[in-house]
């Protein structure tokens, strides 16, 4: 078994692969201080090299050309299974999305295995890294998906189009529950129309809209509220 260090492996190993799928020198931030770096604002404390430093230090965080991250690798010495690293480079995406809002993804690599580990999937062995293009791309959609209404009603033009598909609430169910339609047809009733359309939510106010989601015992009423209300804003611009 080869005897790497993680530096070394890093150097031998890691770099040349990040090189040969197109990772430019200025979109690597190496030793990044996951405490006290302005990720929101994409600016980066790195570990200085000597003494005892406060904080946590990430291996590579890499960046979009924006220096907006959008990846964290967590390295391994040459002979460990880089999925030993799995606890510490889960701390540095709660770091980060603490501070920007969205947990971006987890490579784990000991320089001959890569793994990935995105929120909310399990983790899953491949090739090697991915392209500045290809993260940035799985971020969009992820960030997309995070702007999708609680209810999500934002594509679905009419009221009955939304009970013939059942996408209330982010279910697998193929029928709308009787429950959730009547909440709908209640929205529609106080906006005096029998046919709902997302972009004229926002006419209701707030308040209207919790007392509606209240009456049907809705839990997690205001968030559905701002979210519906922030949505239709969207759509109404179209």
């Amino acid at each position: 078994m080869i005897n790497l260090s993680e530096k070394e492996t890093r150097e031998k190993y890691i770099d040349p692969i990040l090189e040969e799928v197109g990772w430019r020198e200025e979109y690597i931030k190496r030793e990044v201080n996951s405490v006290t770096s302005d990720f929101k604002n994409n600016k980066y404390e790195f570990k200085k090299g000597f003494g005892k430093e406060e904080g946590r230090f990430i291996d590579y965080v890499l960046v979009y050309e924006d220096q907006s991250p959008i990846a964290i690798i967590e390295a391994k010495r040459f002979s460990l299974d880089p999925e030993k690293g799995t606890i510490q480079a889960t701390t540095y995406q709660k770091d980060i999305e603490s501070k920007k809002g969205i947990a971006i993804p987890i490579f784990l690599t000991n320089g001959k295995k890569w793994y990935i580990k995105e929120k909310g999937y399990p983790m899953r062995e491949i090739s090697g890294p991915f392209s500045q293009q290809s993260l940035k791309k799985k971020l969009d959609n992820v960030l997309r998906k995070k702007d999708i209404s609680l209810i999500d009603i934002m594509q679905i033009p009419h009221i009955t189009r939304l009970i013939e598909i059942g996408h209330f609430g982010h279910n697998d169910k193929k029928i709308i529950t009787e429950k959730e339609s009547e909440i709908l047809l209640d929205i529609a009733k106080t906006l005096g129309t029998e046919e709902l359309k997302t972009k004229q939510i926002c006419v209701i106010s707030k308040e209207e809209l919790i007392k509606i989601l209240n009456k049907y015992q809705v839990k997690n009423k205001e968030i559905i509220a701002n979210d519906m209300i922030k949505n239709s804003k969207f759509w109404s611009q179209f």
